[in-house]
């Protein structure tokens, strides 16, 4: 009797842990009965602090997500925003949003991709200024991409996001490829670090296209209203 009393324990002890895992690797991913949609914002210029103010009241009151991404194709960029449609479609004019078939299509032997977060416990008390990201990048070549993704879950109470930040980079030549990997992963010096690897290019090109945040982690980025737009680079003049 004792001897099964044990095996149960143990079969209940390790349940848990494997429960308590899971827990860890959550991720919020975008309600599937609310209508989520990808806009061109024309005006960027107009994601002020206002703008992010209103889109944290509006998905705070239900933890809804967003996600800004800044584009780069060869000598071209842009800006889009994903997220409820019914709120977005306020912002319509202020914005000059247009609305977009989903981009994340793409030859999957020609990208790498991973996830940055905030780096030590020093750097990530610090708010560095990082309105200068991208301007270390060389010219893209015609065929070549990168694309930079700030998921945002607001956090209640607190004015401010939990964020989850992704970066693809697309070339058809290795070796440009894994240059341009390299930039990008130190734009943001100790501040912004490239996470360690758990998952594959592949993987988090689909972590990409969900456009998660994932729940707990070692390395959390946590922005407020002020500080969202700042991740996310200007237009080059």
């Amino acid at each position: 009797m004792i001897i099964w009393f044990s095996i149960f324990a143990i079969i209940i002890f390790v349940s848990f842990i494997l429960a308590f895992s899971s827990m860890r690797n959550f991720r919020e991913i975008p309600e599937k009965q609310i209508e989520y949609s990808l806009f061109l914002i024309g005006n960027p210029k107009a994601l002020t602090d206002e703008t992010m103010d209103f889109l944290y009241k509006e998905t705070s009151k239900s933890g809804l997500i967003l996600s800004i991404e800044k584009l780069f194709k060869g000598k071209k960029e842009a800006v889009v925003i994903f997220g409820p449609k019914y709120i977005l479609e306020k912002l319509t004019k202020s914005l000059e949003l247009l609305e977009l078939e989903d981009y994340v299509k793409v030859d999957e032997n020609s990208i790498t991709a991973w996830e940055m977060g905030v780096g030590s416990p020093r750097e990530a008390g610090k708010r560095k200024e990082t309105n200068n990201l991208f301007t270390s990048i060389p010219e893209l070549l015609e065929l070549e991409q990168i694309w930079w993704q700030v998921s945002l879950l607001a956090e209640n109470k607190k004015s401010s996001f939990r964020a989850q930040i992704r970066v693809v980079v697309i070339s058809p030549d290795e070796k440009r490829r894994e240059a341009l990997g390299q930039i990008v992963q130190n734009i943001g010096g100790e501040y912004i670090i490239k996470l360690p690897q758990a998952y594959s290019s592949l993987q988090i090109l689909s972590l990409f296209n969900q456009r998660s945040v994932q729940h707990k982690h070692k390395f959390p980025l946590t922005l407020d209203i002020k500080e969202v737009r700042h991740f996310i680079p200007p237009h080059q003049s």
